[in-house]
C-alpha cells in the first residue's frame, strides 16, 4: 500500500465557440502552416479546406521560410509545429515576436504538438504562442482553434 499526496483540482468550465455562426467570418482569411512533415501538411491543409470555404493556407517547411513568408504576405494566424529542422517552433515564435515589425509580430500563433503536458504547454505560452492544438488533431478542435484565434474570441 502507498499514499499519494496531491492537491484537489479545480473544475474549469470550458467555453464553447459557436463554430457555425463564425465560419462565414473566416472567408478570405490566410493561415500559415509551419510544418516540415509532408503527410502532416497534407492532412492539415485538406482538413482546413473541408472545414472552411475560401480559406487560403500556405505552407512553410521550416522556421526560416515561415519568417520570410510572414514578412512578405499578410496572414491572420500561424499553425506552428514544435519540432522543426534547424530552428524549432519555440525559436521561430520568439523570432516572430522579437524581430518582425508590428503588427506582424502580434499574429496569433497556435502550437501543434503531440505533447500536451503542462510543462510543454507552459513552454509554448512562454515562447510567445497564444494557443496549442494536440496532434493528431480532431477536425472539430482545429476548427475551434482557427475561429478562436482568427476572430480573437476568448
Amino acid at each position: 500500500f502507498f499514499t499519494i499526496a496531491y492537491q484537489e483540482g479545480k473544475l474549469v468550465e470550458e467555453t464553447t465557440i459557436d463554430t457555425q455562426a463564425n465560419v462565414t467570418e473566416i472567408k478570405g482569411r490566410r493561415i500559415l502552416l509551419v510544418e516540415d512533415n509532408e503527410f502532416n501538411q497534407m492532412v492539415a491543409v485538406d482538413t482546413l479546406a473541408d472545414l472552411f470555404t475560401d480559406l487560403t493556407v500556405d505552407v512553410a517547411e521550416d522556421g526560416f521560410i515561415a519568417l520570410k513568408k510572414l514578412s512578405e504576405q499578410h496572414y491572420d494566424m500561424v499553425l506552428m509545429d514544435i519540432q522543426l529542422p534547424e530552428m524549432d517552433g519555440f525559436e521561430t515564435t520568439r523570432k516572430i515576436r522579437t524581430t518582425l515589425p508590428k503588427p506582424i509580430n502580434q499574429i496569433k500563433i497556435c502550437a501543434m504538438t503531440a505533447s500536451v503536458t503542462k510543462e510543454r504547454i507552459d513552454e509554448c505560452i512562454s515562447s510567445g504562442m497564444n494557443d496549442y492544438l494536440m496532434k493528431p488533431f480532431v477536425p472539430a478542435d482545429l476548427k475551434e482553434k482557427v475561429i478562436k484565434n482568427i476572430l480573437s474570441i476568448t
